[in-house]
């Protein structure tokens, strides 16, 4: 093929390219690939920070260590993430629940941080479970199994998850 055989095929396929009008964001309906734009890597990082600044009002965090912190969580949730699909593949369960975060969170934590993460995550699930005090509909809603106050954090973790 020759030089000038060569450009009158681009010229011909950029034409062809020009005349297909593609308005902006519907590339893909088009068949046409845009730019992928970089996936966002997901952080804590505001999280990390509302926390120190609730505690320590006026201190702050170098970008390094913030990092570090950053990692060290997203390393322990996929630490307790694996464990509690293995939990779930052990005993044949098809949903994960909270009861399998739980034994995980205990398998996998020391004790002083385990009792921690447990009494905070049943808080935590107490909370995100219980009706709205706002709602005039939910008032006077009460669990209609379980005992009013659990005597361990397993004993109300348990009551939630079976309650629903």
């Amino acid at each position: 093929m020759s030089d000038a055989e060569t450009k009158d095929n681009l010229c011909g396929i950029v034409d062809s390219l020009a005349e297909v009008e593609v308005e902006e964001g519907d590339h893909q309906s088009a068949g046409i690939q845009g730019r992928s734009q970089p996936r966002q890597r997901e952080s804590y990082a505001i999280y990390i920070y509302k926390v120190l600044k609730s505690v320590h009002p006026d201190m702050g965090i170098s970008r390094r260590a913030m990092s570090i912190i950053d990692s060290f969580i997203q390393d322990i949730e996929a630490r307790i993430s694996q464990e509690a699909g293995r939990l779930c593949q052990f005993t044949s369960k098809g949903s994960l629940t909270s009861r399998e975060i739980q034994t995980a969170v205990r398998l996998l934590l020391p004790t002083e941080l385990q009792k921690h993460a447990v009494s905070s995550g049943v808080q935590a699930l107490t909370r995100f479970t219980q009706p709205e005090q706002d709602d005039p509909a939910a008032v006077g809603v009460q669990a209609e199994d379980g005992p009013e106050s659990p005597d361990t954090p397993t004993d109300a973790v348990d009551s939630l998850v079976h309650r629903y």
